[in-house]
Order: structure tokens, then sequence, then C-alpha cells
């Protein structure tokens, strides 16, 4: 957001019917990073996810820095982000069955 701009748009409501399964963060203590684990539990439970019969498709924003990682666990880039916040873009990754 911009200071003194409008405050950012409320995300939408939890919808416990809905069939995108969004993912919000994947987080490693930083002295196990580099060493397989965060790609290694982010596709063990999109594997899970996609047995889910409601669940039609997986997606994040991630930043630029972490594109190729997520593309290592199946995501697929959509494009830029609508997401405003901090001074960096953001990208939207998903996954369809």
């Amino acid at each position: 957001t911009v200071p003194g701009g409008p405050p950012p748009a409320p995300s939408p409501p939890h919808d416990p019917q809905g069939s995108t399964l969004c993912i919000h963060s994947v987080v490693v203590r930083e002295d196990v990073r580099r060493q397989g684990l965060g790609r290694n539990m982010l596709r063990h439970y999109v594997e899970e996810m996609k047995g889910k019969e409601q669940v039609k498709s997986i997606a994040l924003i991630c930043k630029e820095n972490l594109v190729d990682f997520y593309k290592q666990c199946e995501f697929a880039m959509v494009g830029p982000s609508d997401v405003e916040h901090g001074a960096d873009p953001w990208f939207e990754m998903r996954i369809c069955k």
C-alpha cells in the first residue's frame, strides 16, 4: 500500500464449499533450509490435496525469487498478482487438476 493511499482490499471470506485451496505460507526454519525439506513437504501436501474431490485447484502468490521453487513443486505461473503489499511485486501461481 502507498502511505496515505487507500487501505488494501479485504480478502474474500473463507468459503468452506470452495474448490480452490490457497496456500498462505511455506516456512522452513532458517538453519535447515536448502536441504529439500520445503520442497518435499509441499510436494507431499499437494499430492494429498489432489486426492480431495472438492479441491479443483491450488493457488498461491509469491515474490519473484520464489517462482522457481514453486515451479519445482508443479505450480505454473498465472502472472502478476493484483496484490499490493510492500515494494516488490507478487506473482500468482496455480496447480489445476
